[in-house]
């Protein structure tokens, strides 16, 4: 599963990172010699677990994150990133934690 995500300091999903739309992100993915996989403003997590996702999501369907389509995903990046596309006006309400 590849995950969408607009929040700040992303999310942890049962142990599991999706990650954020943050500058933060920005020196971690450097330092590692990578460049930083961000679509239409949303961070890209890739390799998801598929069952966690689904858990979350199924709990999670009237959370305003998913409503207001701050975090997306797809089973395949080309879909993902078509959502992304679709959804770049969005905006989060959210600011980076303190010390992120």
């Amino acid at each position: 599963m590849f995950i969408g995500c607009k929040l700040p300091n992303g999310l942890n999903i049962n142990g599991h990172v999706v990650d954020g739309n943050h500058a933060a992100y920005d020196q971690a993915y450097r330092n590692a010699g990578q460049i930083r996989p961000i679509v239409g403003g949303y961070q890209i997590t890739s390799d998801f677990p598929d069952t966690v996702w689904e858990q979350w999501i199924s709990a999670n369907l009237l959370n305003p994150v998913v409503i207001n389509k701050m975090i997306l995903a797809a089973p395949t990046r080309e879909e993902l990133e078509a959502l992304c596309g679709q959804n770049v006006k969005v905006r989060t309400p959210f600011r980076p934690a303190s010390g992120s």
